[in-house]
């Protein structure tokens, strides 16, 4: 009964409406004895305790006890778990989740009596595929997020298994395992296979990747939006004095030529997507996963009529296979069992290839290709009849046929007939003119949804109003960092609780305003209070980055932890920007900390601030130094200026924090380093850097008449050998169509190992709780 006070009061201490749940729970499961309480006990007990509590109740435990009817003891007890756990959101999604399983019950029940016995087939057709889909959630350990959508705190949960390179050994283990290793930008994950030793030992290889093939679709789709800006230049803009004149765009909103690829039949022996990675990659990287991938087959689940899109970016060099921006889109299965996609697909593309055997009899395919032909699209037919393949293609003015060539020539003679018919066409459309088209089809749009409309109202005033105005007189004008106005502000629980919630979903929030370099201590206090209201006062590992602008600071981050810190070439990163990741449940005990408290800074000697640089870098050092417990360095390729700058002001930046008591870590990231022959060059390179830190510890701690001090060491506790890494190139060939390098993905994982080994071995005893680190920011 102490403990039960003890959690109670604990929890109150916190929030009223998770201590009630707490209390309603007790109340309804306890028992001195082994056995359950039964239904009709949790009856009696449930009216007791709202006589007993009566108006007293939170509006949260009200909405929770009043929208389960019919005594659903399961859901209301998993709903009151989660209001103790102060996920109160959930357990509002999960009574909406609960309601739209009853409606598609009732769905699946009404087809089921339908009458029509023609339709039966398709009917049951469509209730195997929902099984196979649930079946499908259930293996991979995703039930409890559908309908329901992963909140990017879910996928930024730091798991044992991906901080430690842990191969998966169930398939439950797969989704989070992915992306983990997706958001590294590690593309090698996707030819993963687990064995399992149910299955026998043919499907132990195809089980898994059947599961694969549709998570990787969800994570292609997630990481489009995730990426969503890319840059390119086209051919004639490539002149010396226009060599950067690079466009860079949201893929969302650029108009581009549609090329389709869509098979006929079943007899086609060729894959589809592999020469479709010919025409986007020469080969060279596999965009589409295709029948010849690693651990591949012919045969999938739940892939039929989903429709993959990849876009071709011109570099603007000679050799670029085509000369301007491309859509490209893939639509799996036989293109006859999917009208809509096929229907929408031919009027959104300006080229429509298909692919199909010539020695096919069937009536349906013949009439598909009969459709298509009377079409004023665009086609060209890759015809397969035992070994010859043939490009025919049936435009309006030209019509080529290739017998017996190799693959080479085949996908340069289907380069060639492309870019003769996109100049023959003007059709050019982006991601956001097809709503029109697929609502004409009957898709189901995003967009279209209440919410969406009503965030993209308010985004568009919000905008609106933004554009009339640069930013520094937006901050003045809209969000004064001192004065009446901002106290006042500070006083409104709402924007508290907003920014908290914020945080707690993974969302960055601004820390240091990059403008003014200066920290409204009394706004961040507010937020740290409310977060540890929120959470408890938890214990943080607090991770800080430091380093030259477009150094690759925030690629760093956000492949270290799948973050989505802003990045580009020049200043995107203004100030500091603070972000929150939990740990696992499991693994805090083993870290020693339950969040990791992420910061990212702008980068140093910024050309923008160049007549206060200088100032504003050595505030900017000593802040993110003091804060953190582990900084990275961050230091592009072996720069000789950047390789003085950078330590130099590390070294004074840690000196003051030895003056103060605070000693923190650091490990130095050296970006865009060559290949593994390297090796002894990085060595040597090691022993440079401990050389000129050693100096200069020596040199500002005569500055500063410390004594103690006579090497680096002597400040933090560094070891050249683990405390310097070297980063292969971001990308594995020149952009924009170079995909990510194998080995960076693997540098990053190597660093992200040793993260939680220096938390353990030389921050055990300085992890700050949340109070801390609002104390620790303003004293610094």
């Amino acid at each position: 009964m102490q403990t039960v006070q003890n959690k109670y009061q604990e929890l109150k201490n916190i929030s009223n409406y998770r201590a009630q749940a707490f209390l309603v729970l007790t109340g309804l499961t306890a028992t001195a004895g082994i056995m359950v309480p039964s239904p009709e006990e949790k009856i009696q007990r449930l009216a007791l305790i709202k006589h007993l509590m009566g108006q007293s109740l939170t509006k949260e435990v009200i909405y929770v006890l009043t929208k389960h009817g019919d005594h659903d003891w399961e859901n209301l007890e998993k709903d009151l778990r989660l209001l103790i756990d102060g996920n109160y959101e959930a357990a509002v999604s999960s009574l909406q989740v609960d309601e739209v399983r009853k409606q598609l019950q009732n769905v699946f029940h009404e087809k089921k009596e339908l009458p029509e016995p023609q339709d039966n087939e398709k009917k049951k057709e469509e209730v195997i595929e929902n099984g196979a889909f649930q079946d499908l959630l259930q293996h991979l350990g995703l039930e409890h997020y559908y309908p329901r959508k992963m909140s990017r705190a879910n996928f930024q949960l730091i798991h044992k298994t991906s901080v430690y390179n842990t191969q998966p050994f169930s398939e439950r283990e797969l989704p989070f395992y992915f992306l983990q290793k997706l958001l590294m930008l590690d593309y090698g994950l996707r030819y993963l296979i687990i064995k399992h030793e149910e299955y026998t030992e043919t499907k132990s290889i195809q089980t898994p990747q059947i599961k694969k093939r549709r998570l990787l679709i969800h994570m292609k789709i997630y990481l489009k939006k995730v990426q969503i800006r890319r840059s390119w230049q086209q051919v004639g803009k490539s002149l010396k004095d226009e060599k950067d004149n690079y466009t860079n765009q949201q893929m969302c909103r650029v108009s581009a030529p549609i090329v389709s690829f869509i098979r006929v039949g079943t007899g086609f022996s060729a894959s589809k997507s592999q020469i479709m990675n010919c025409l986007l990659s020469e080969r060279k990287h596999d965009v589409f996963f295709h029948q010849h991938c690693k651990g591949s087959s012919r045969d999938c689940l739940l892939m039929g009529g989903v429709v993959e899109v990849a876009w071709f970016c011109p570099g603007g060099e000679e050799q670029d296979r085509f000369d301007n921006c491309l859509t490209f889109t893939n639509l799996h299965g036989d293109a006859k069992e999917h009208e809509k996609q096929l229907a929408f697909l031919q009027e959104v593309s300006s080229i429509i290839v298909v692919l199909m055997s010539i020695s096919d009899d069937n009536k349906g395919d013949q009439k598909i290709v009969h459709d298509k032909n009377q079409s004023s699209k665009h086609l060209i037919f890759l015809l397969d009849d035992k070994g010859k393949v043939t490009v025919d293609n049936f435009g309006p003015k030209s019509r080529n046929e290739i017998w017996n060539r190799n693959g080479a020539e085949l996908i340069g003679e289907l380069t060639t007939t492309s870019k003769h018919l996109l100049k023959l066409s003007n059709t050019a459309l982006g991601l956001e003119n097809y709503a029109q088209v697929a609502r004409k089809q009957g898709m189901l749009i995003d967009e279209d949804q209440r919410d969406c409309k009503e965030a993209k109202e308010k985004t568009e005033s919000l905008m609106t109003l933004l554009r009339e105005m640069e930013i520094p007189q937006v901050k003045e004008n809209l969000l004064p960092l001192q004065g009446k106005l901002w106290q006042l502000w500070c006083t409104k629980n709402k924007e508290l609780y907003h920014l908290r919630d914020l945080m707690i979903s993974g969302v960055p929030i601004e820390l240091m305003d990059g403008d003014v370099s200066y920290v409204p201590l009394r706004w961040v206090a507010a937020v740290f209070d409310k977060l540890s209201e929120k959470l408890g006062n938890k214990r943080l590992f607090v991770l800080s980055v430091l380093g030259l602008q477009s150094s690759g600071k925030s690629t760093l981050l956000n492949a270290l932890f799948g973050l989505q810190f802003t990045v580009s070439a020049g200043r995107c990163t203004r100030g500091a920007y603070m972000q929150l990741l939990k740990v696992e449940d499991t693994f805090t005990d083993e870290l020693g900390f339950d969040f990791v408290f992420v910061v990212d800074t702008e980068g140093l000697r910024a050309p923008e601030l160049s007549n206060k640089s200088q100032n504003h870098d050595n505030e900017l050092a000593t802040f993110v130094t003091g804060l953190g417990n582990l900084t990275l360095i961050n230091i592009l390729g072996g720069n000789p200026s950047e390789m003085q700058d950078i330590p130099q002001r590390v070294v004074q930046a840690f000196l003051r924090m030895k003056q103060v008591k605070i000693s923190p870590t650091c490990l130095f990231v050296h970006q865009n380093v060559g290949e593994v022959t390297a090796k002894d060059q990085n060595m040597e390179g090691k022993r440079q850097l401990k050389l000129r830190l050693d100096k200069m510890a020596a040199t500002a701690a005569e500055e500063e008449q410390c004594s103690d001090v006579t090497c680096f060491s002597d400040v933090i506790k560094f070891d050249a050998n683990t405390h310097v890494y070297y980063f292969a190139h971001l990308w594995d060939g020149n952009p924009p169509m170079s995909p990510p390098n194998p080995r960076y993905s693997h540098n990053v994982q190597e660093l992200k190992s040793r993260i939680p080994v220096t938390a353990q071995q030389e921050s055990r005893g300085s992890i700050m709780k949340i109070s801390e680190v609002k104390f620790r920011v303003q004293d610094l």
